[in-house]
């Protein structure tokens, strides 16, 4: 059962992969290029440009910068090596999370599992698609950011939740129909990435009223 569920998984994996890579490559290129002309051009002018509008200017280029670099790192999570799911413990990887973040991100507390737990997913990726909530959290947030595990029978999640402002209803309704529209890039990567892995990504609201964020993972036992 374990060789036949994890090859289930791999295959489910590599369908796309391939189309993704070469997409998100191709537009993060396609996009940096202009992008960087656009720098040129405004170091050129920006002593003719009011401060406001400059800095305006700044932060469009900054968030199209962001969102090259997400293409980027989602292209490169795409990996076509059919063995790459491994086995590793859930708080061995928050605690990578924690000291990634330690420094980052002051207001974010972490909650292991207890007791720990271990299942079958590629660590890239499920880092990309983590840090994609503790980013969105982060830029949302008022003061608390907290990430936790639960464990059930079969499956395991991790779960990110801050005291923001939490989602529209226009983007749960997106959510509920399995629909990306009005969602930001990386929460739609983080839903990619979660049905890669037989998963899935669902939000909700906190108990601080916040955002709610939830990556599921089937729970694979080694024999």
């Amino acid at each position: 059962p374990l060789a036949k569920s994890l090859h289930q998984m791999s295959h489910q994996l590599l369908e796309q992969i391939q189309i993704h890579k070469d997409l998100s490559n191709i537009i993060a290129h396609e996009v940096r290029t202009p992008l960087s002309r656009m720098k040129f051009v405004l170091q050129r002018i920006h002593k003719d440009i009011p401060e406001k509008q400059l800095q305006r200017l700044k932060a469009d280029i900054k968030e199209l910068e962001t969102l090259a670099h997400e293409y980027l790192e989602f292209g490169r999570s795409q990996i076509t090596d059919e063995d790459y799911l491994q086995r590793f413990e859930i708080n061995e990887f928050l605690e990578h999370l924690q000291e990634k973040y330690a420094h980052v991100e002051p207001n974010i507390t972490f909650h292991m599992a207890e007791p720990t737990t271990a299942t079958y997913f590629n660590w890239y990726q499920l880092d990309l698609a983590v840090s994609n909530l503790i980013n969105n959290a982060s830029r949302y947030a008022n003061k608390k950011i907290k990430v936790s595990v639960l464990q059930e029978t079969n499956s395991v999640d991790i779960i990110v939740e801050d005291d923001g402002p939490g989602f529209t209803a226009t983007q749960k309704a997106s959510a509920e129909n399995d629909n990306h529209h009005g969602f930001g890039l990386g929460l739609y990567i983080t839903k990619q990435v979660a049905a890669r892995h037989s998963g899935k990504f669902t939000i909700s609201e906190s108990e601080d009223l916040g955002a709610k964020m939830i990556i599921t993972l089937p729970l694979i036992k080694a024999k």
